[in-house]
C-alpha cells in the first residue's frame, strides 16, 4: 500500500512530516524535562504518544515519527534508569506508532525511525570514540528497524563526524536512511547557516557522499535558518 520511501520521495509530491512530539506531550499536560525529555511519554503516558501520532496523521501528515529521541540507553544511564530498558522502549515506540496509523485509517502513511545525538544537540563538539559511538547507535537502529519502521530519521546531529557514524549504523540495517543537521546562522542574525560545530553544510554534504542515503535535510531551527540551509543543500 505505500511505495518504497526512496521511490515516493523522488516522485513527489512534497511529504508533510508530523509536528514536534516533546512539544506536544507539554501541550497536552505531560512536562517533558532531561535527561528523558519525551522519552517520559513512552514511560508514563504511552496514550498521549499514541493520540499526538494518530492526530498528526488525521491532521494530513505523510510522516510520522517515532518518539525515540532521548531512549537510548546513554539517556537511560543519565537518568539512573537500566540501560537494558532501552530495547523495550524502542519497541514500544514503534508499536504505538504502528497502532496509530491503523486508528487514522493511514496505510499510505510512513513511520520514520528517529535518531538523534547520543548526547546533546547543541554541543559543538563529539567526544565519544567512533567505535563506541558506532556500537551505540546500531543497537537503536536495530531495535527500530526490528520493530517496524518504514525509514530511519537521523536527526539534529551537530557535528559531521557523529553523522557520519550514525549514518554508517543505519545502513546496516537496510532500510533508507535520512539524515539531518541542526544549524545556526555563521555569522551572527541573517548569515549562511552552518553546523554547530561550525563546520559547513557544504563539507556535511561531502562527507555523506560516499554513503547511500535517501535524503539530507536541516531541523530544530528557526525558519531563516532552516531557509539558508535549504539554499546551501540545493547548491
Amino acid at each position: 500500500m505505500r511505495p518504497a520511501f526512496a521511490d515516493r520521495v523522488l516522485a513527489g509530491p512534497p511529504l508533510l512530516l508530523d509536528a514536534a512530539m516533546g512539544s506536544d506531550l507539554d501541550r497536552r499536560g505531560l512536562p517533558t524535562r532531561l535527561p528523558l525529555w519525551s522519552a517520559i511519554g513512552l514511560l508514563e503516558r504511552p496514550d498521549l504518544v499514541q493520540a499526538s501520532h494518530r492526530e498528526n496523521l488525521e491532521a494530513g501528515a505523510d510522516i510520522i515519527t517515532t518518539n525515540t529521541f532521548r531512549s537510548t540507553a546513554r539517556t537511560l544511564r543519565k537518568a539512573g534508569m537500566p540501560e537494558s530498558n532501552a530495547d523495550a522502549l524502542d519497541r514500544l515506540a514503534v508499536e504505538l506508532a504502528i497502532a496509530a496509523r491503523a486508528e487514522a485509517g493511514r496505510p499510505d502513511a510512513y513511520i520514520a525511525g528517529s535518531i538523534a545525538p547520543l548526547d546533546e544537540c547543541y554541543e559543538p563538539r563529539f567526544e565519544t570514540k567512533d567505535d563506541i559511538a558506532l556500537a551505540e547507535h546500531a543497537a537503536q537502529a536495530r531495535n527500530l528497524a526490528t520493530a517496524g519502521v518504514d525509514f530511519l530519521m537521523i536527526e539534529t546531529m551537530p557535528t559531521i563526524r557523529e553523522a557520519v557514524i550514525t549514518t554508517q549504523a543505519a545502513l546496516q540495517t537496510g532500510l533508507p536512511v535520512t539524515v539531518g543537521f541542526v544549524c545556526e546562522p555563521a555569522e551572527g542574525t541573517g548569515g549562511p547557516a552552518r553546523l554547530m560545530s561550525g563546520e559547513s553544510l557544504a563539507e556535511a554534504v561531502t562527507a555523506l557522499k560516499g554513503l547511500p542515503v535517501t535524503m539530507v535535510f536541516a531541523n530544530c531551527a528557526a525558519p531563516s535558518v532552516i531557509s539558508s540551509a535549504i539554499a546551501q543543500l540545493r547548491d
